[in-house]
């Protein structure tokens, strides 16, 4: 009996353990694609995540346009600053149409198998006494879990614009009251068909427009468009320090026409904005049996399974102060660049010994011919040597196979051990390499740029 359910034990373990590993392993992976958020489904989601940010990016630039072009007006005129009523008219989001946007997908599956444990109770029926039972209980516990994640990263540029010319009017807009699907490859490729001018890019992001829009509108809370959102966000994060004054003016060349001195001193920018939600979808299999009669008494078996999916949308839209907000955080930025200059260390070859500087060979080759014996026979051997040396003496120290040389010709003339020294310490010398300080003028601080600096370069600036 006892090999009897040892058997049946391992049968049960196998058969459960080769099921698992054929579906929970490195061999046998899922696509995370699909259900609520599927490979076929995706590209239409992208496009409309692309076109809801690159409506954003348009609309909220009509905006910063518009105001720029009141500066401008007001500073013909004569006038140095700019009611703040009309900042507040056309606020918007201080985007860095020089910067990237970003946004990305993730899409995580996770499934999952399990024998929860239920005992099974089996009845001897071999050898039962009268008042006695024997029974066997095999309760096996597995569980196998897989999660598989695909995230895509997207960068959009904050300068795009869905404009596309030429215009409509707002009533021949507003003439097709439902969204036509795509009827051309340009079309597929596009987010309108054609747009409504200047402020009217307001109505767009709202999704007034729909006749004139080619891709499907993501909505917050069921009802505004996601374009709208984000630019009712960029009013809530308060009216930035640089459109108060008109940071980005020097840049373009024109005279800022500032508000008036308090407000713009009390203001905060806006760094960066995002957007994260998450959608998940759960689903579960369990399945139950269970067997009573006078063999089985009773006999149990529970398995259940499930699968849940979870999406994760993330937006990211960056303001100039962007950098200076998420640097803040570490003191990495500041508001100005010091203005003290930079010492900078110059470690370079010793370019001017290594051809000849001419005092210093004289000068050795002076104290060799006192070294050297001065008889006829010895002196044309000992002239011949001593250019030899010479020679290798006038090259490039500073290469350690040269300076061997060098050395080993030195050996060759047989000098007095003191001036073989002190010829050797010349020739180490002019085998070290030469350094130099100097001082690099920082210039006169500059102005905040809109974007604030860094407080530590990357890297020396060039002399």
């Amino acid at each position: 009996m006892r090999a009897a359910c040892n058997g049946v034990r391992a049968l049960v373990l196998s058969s459960i353990g080769a099921w698992l590993t054929g579906c929970a392993s490195f061999e046998v992976i899922h696509d995370p694609r699909f259900g609520a958020v599927s490979k076929e489904h995706l590209p239409t989601l992208i496009k409309s995540v692309k076109c809801e940010l690159q409506t954003f990016y348009t609309a909220n630039n009509a905006l910063r346009d518009e105001l720029r072009a009141e500066r401008i007006e007001r500073a013909k005129h004569g006038e140095t600053t700019i009611p703040l009523s009309r900042i507040y008219d056309l606020r918007h989001f201080d985007l860095d149409d020089e910067a990237y946007g970003a946004f990305s997908l993730d899409i995580k599956v996770q499934d999952s198998f399990a024998l929860p444990g239920t005992p099974s109770s089996f009845v001897n029926v071999l050898s039962p006494t009268t008042g006695h039972t024997k029974t066997l209980g095999i309760g096996p516990s597995v569980q196998a879990q897989g999660t598989y994640d695909n995230v895509l990263w997207f960068s959009v540029p904050q300068n795009a614009s869905v404009a596309v010319k030429p215009y409509v009017s707002d009533a021949q807009a507003r003439a097709v009251a439902f969204r036509q699907p795509p009827v051309s490859t340009e079309e597929d490729n596009l987010c309108y068909r054609r747009v409504v001018p200047d402020h009217y890019y307001q109505a767009l992001a709202a999704g007034e427009y729909p006749g004139l829009e080619l891709f499907d509108r993501i909505k917050v809370n069921g009802v505004q468009p996601l374009a709208a959102w984000l630019q009712e966000n960029g009013d809530t994060m308060g009216i930035s320090r640089n459109v108060l004054l008109d940071a980005h003016a020097e840049a373009e060349k024109r005279k800022p026409i500032p508000v008036e001195p308090p407000y713009g001193s009390q203001a905060i920018d806006g760094g960066q904005l995002s957007y994260i939600f998450t959608v998940q979808y759960t689903g579960g299999l369990d399945v139950k049996f269970s067997l009573v009669s006078s063999r089985w008494n009773p006999a149990l078996s529970d398995v259940s399974g499930g699968i849940q999916q979870t999406g994760t949308l993330s937006i990211y839209v960056n303001g100039y102060q962007a950098a200076a907000a998420i640097g803040a955080k570490s003191a990495l930025t500041a508001i100005a660049p010091k203005s003290e200059p930079m010492k900078v260390i110059i470690v370079e070859g010793n370019a001017k010994s290594k051809t000849g500087n001419e005092a210093t060979k004289n000068a050795v080759k002076n104290q060799l011919e006192k070294a050297l014996p001065e008889s006829t026979t010895a002196g044309t051997a000992n002239n011949m040597k001593l250019n030899e040396f010479l020679g290798e003496f006038s090259k490039d120290q500073t290469d350690p196979t040269q300076k061997a040389q060098t050395l080993s010709k030195l050996r060759e003339l047989n000098l007095p051990l003191k001036t073989e020294k002190n010829v050797a310490g010349t020739v180490n010398e002019l085998s070290k390499p030469s350094t130099r300080v100097i001082t690099v003028p920082a210039g006169p601080p500059t102005t905040n740029n809109g974007r604030g600096v860094f407080r530590y370069p990357p890297s020396f600036p060039s002399p």
